[in-house]
């Protein structure tokens, strides 16, 4: 809880990010473009930041800043910072996290110190922790699903590739098997051929020889 603040003062992140209408990534990253000009939010105990009302009005100048003034986000963190220059600082008690206890620590300057550059580097690590981790997970988990579905095709191609090297070796046997029928055919064929030509010449044969003997036979019976 901060010193001298009733709680209605306190937001959380998710709090904060739909009262403005954008999303929790959105809110941290306009945080983190603020607390590099100098603007310091205070954490909680869990390191989380906590907001309070005059880091919503410097949230919303920032959003009129991005959104209808078409700003980038160095320079709208820079007229906000400005602004906030020019007003009049709050006092210590309302900008200090006060543990049940333990005195308000001292305020913290609004300056590029070291101990804002340690504590951008702290928001940063929560940030990765609290809100980009399980988009980490969620895109390692796609990468896990693309690799089943390649080891699958894999498989598939490799299945495909075997059965293309059957019908291969089908059509090789089929090949060999025609080109030896044809040959038999051929074989046989010239075979045929042949014996219809010795028929063929025996018949001849026979015909001279019937021709002949016939003649012989005649001729005394002229004489």
């Amino acid at each position: 809880m901060l010193a001298h603040e009733t709680t209605t003062d306190v937001r959380l992140t998710h709090d904060l990010a739909k009262q403005l209408g954008i999303s929790d990534s959105s809110l941290r990253r306009w945080c983190r473009m603020l607390e590099f000009q100098g603007y310091s939010f205070v954490l909680g105990e869990d390191g989380a930041r906590v907001f309070r009302e005059q880091d919503l009005a410097a949230l919303k100048r920032f959003q009129v800043l991005v959104k209808h003034k078409r700003m980038n986000l160095e320079d709208a963190a820079k007229g906000v910072m400005e602004a906030c220059l020019e007003e009049p600082a709050a006092p210590a008690e309302a900008v200090v996290l006060a543990l049940p206890g333990e005195p308000p620590a001292e305020a913290p300057e609004p300056a590029l110190s070291t101990d804002v550059i340690a504590h951008l580097k702290t928001s940063i690590e929560t940030d990765v922790r609290m809100g980009l981790l399980p988009e980490l997970l969620s895109l390692k988990q796609s990468l896990n699903e693309m690799d089943f579905e390649v080891q699958e095709l894999k498989v598939r191609n490799k299945k495909l590739l075997q059965q293309f090297a059957e019908q291969q070796e089908e059509l090789s046997t089929l090949k060999g098997y025609i080109e030896n029928r044809v040959e038999q055919r051929d074989k046989e064929l010239m075979f045929a051929l042949r014996e219809i030509q010795q028929t063929k010449t025996q018949m001849a044969a026979a015909r001279d020889k019937r021709w002949w003997k016939f003649w012989d036979d005649s001729a005394p019976m002229r004489g």
